[in-house]
């Protein structure tokens, strides 16, 4: 028994917690309610000493809600909110009659799992032995998912091998190769799904279908005469294709037509660059046009330079412009010598500005190249530093600089960049290797 408490407020008792120990096991009263229950008994207290000391309670009538108000003065003696009795009564018989309802829930819920425990437990009739054999007869017309569990037949080993735990979370495309026709067949054309997975774009790869998506991409990709072999690396340099529609790659090829590519050209073209049919028909005809009239090439000349580097068109515009303008400006090549240089070597225009300038200074300086001896061999400007500048130091030890073709001991510059180190040594320099390495840890 919690207890029983009775306390007389202008000549009526009141009953505020008659709550027996049984109801209380039963429904669980937490520690808060029981609290509350005492201190709304204590206001009752309160409340006698307050009206003592002529104190007057906030008349509950005309209140909008009907609901008493539960923020009372402060009792100067206890420092609690004060409760009026009607509050007490009402609150005490809202706590009783959740009791009340708990107790036929819990009661409807027990009365229902014996019933299911008695179904569970009783043996098999003659009428579900009659149920057995017409499931039976008509299984070939009968789903078998219609079927109660208990009579279905049991599964073969090619049926388990189906059933498996749903795919956990992952972070990469391993755990769904097993389990996706696209990824296995993009696997057994050599794409880079590590490649792709790294760009963020796995989830979007694993949502396609092979048939629908991937499938007309590869039809369209060989119809431009390109060998099965580049397919792997085509999808791994830029997978972005296989989101396009193919509605709007077909668009562009048939720009590069309408410019008189060859489908062998455009092939090509894709090899070398995949990124070049991402490219959008307004952005590749604005930067072919530029091209065409800044060196003031022919329609020939325009199609050697893109299909022999097709780079250069895919390349952010403004540092194309800029090593044009540092060549110009700063090199001192003139308008027909930059075209030279770019219908030579048009991968020239695609490499660092700075290393381009800082290689120009070397052997304009160093080297005492002019530029035209530049255009005969304008291969040089894509050699590195590293490797031409102590080959040159060494040459100069030995006396043997001479890059002069009408003076004897003359020394190729393609000699100077192309040969390795023992050929160098043994050709050019005329001196074993040991002493060339020696050399090297000089610098």
């Amino acid at each position: 028994m919690i207890g029983q408490r009775f306390r007389r407020v202008d000549g009526l008792s009141l009953n505020v917690l008659a709550l027996s120990s049984q109801a209380t096991s039963q429904v669980g009263l937490s520690w808060c309610t029981l609290r509350l229950l005492k201190l709304f008994a204590r206001s009752a207290w309160t409340q006698r000493n307050v009206e003592a000391r002529g104190s007057v309670l906030p008349s509950l009538e005309g209140h909008p809600s009907g609901i008493p108000a539960f923020k009372m003065p402060r009792s100067d003696v206890t420092g609690r909110w004060m409760m009026g009795e009607n509050n007490i009564h009402r609150f005490a018989r809202r706590h009783l009659s959740a009791i009340s309802s708990l107790e036929d829930e819990k009661a409807t819920h027990l009365a229902e799992q014996a019933s299911l425990d008695e179904k569970e437990l009783r043996p098999f009739s003659e009428s579900d032995l009659s149920v057995t054999s017409q499931i039976e007869e008509d299984q070939s017309d009968t789903d078998v998912e219609d079927v109660p569990p208990v009579f279905r037949k049991p599964r073969t080993s090619e049926d388990l091998d189906l059933q498996s735990p749903p795919l956990p979370a992952s972070f990469n495309l391993a755990p769904f190769v097993d389990k996706s026709e696209t990824l296995q067949q993009l696997v057994k054309l050599g794409v880079d799904l590590h490649r792709i997975q790294t760009k963020g774009k796995g989830e979007e790869l694993a949502k396609l279908d092979f048939e629908k998506h991937v499938a007309p991409l590869i039809r369209f990709l060989m119809d431009l005469e390109i060998e099965t072999e580049s397919l792997g690396y085509i999808l791994s340099k830029n997978f972005y294709l296989l989101l396009e529609g193919l509605d709007t790659l077909e668009e562009r090829v048939a720009y590069l037509r309408a410019k008189k590519f060859t489908n062998n050209e455009i092939g090509a073209i894709v090899t070398r660059t995949p990124l070049f049919l991402s490219l959008r028909v307004e952005t590749l005809d604005e930067r072919m046009g530029w091209l065409q009239k800044t060196f003031r090439l022919k329609g020939d000349e325009v199609r050697l330079v893109v299909v022999k580097h097709p780079r250069l068109i895919v390349q952010p515009m403004m540092r194309f412009k800029g090593l044009v303008f540092s060549l110009h400006e700063e090199l001192g090549f003139s308008l027909p010598q930059m075209k030279e240089l770019l219908l030579g070597v048009p991968k020239l225009f695609t490499i660092s500005t700075k290393h381009l300038m800082d290689r120009f200074a070397f052997f304009h300086r160093e080297v005492g190249m002019k530029h035209e001896d530049f255009l005969s061999w304008p291969q040089v400007l894509q050699a590195r530093l590293s490797r031409t500048r102590p080959r040159h130091l060494f040459l100069v030890r030995l006396d043997r600089a001479q890059y002069d073709p009408k003076l004897p001991l003359y020394v190729c510059l393609k000699d100077l960049v192309v040969l390795d180190d023992a050929t160098f040594c043994t050709d050019i320099a005329k001196t074993p290797v040991e002493i060339y390495n020696r050399f090297l840890k000089t610098l």
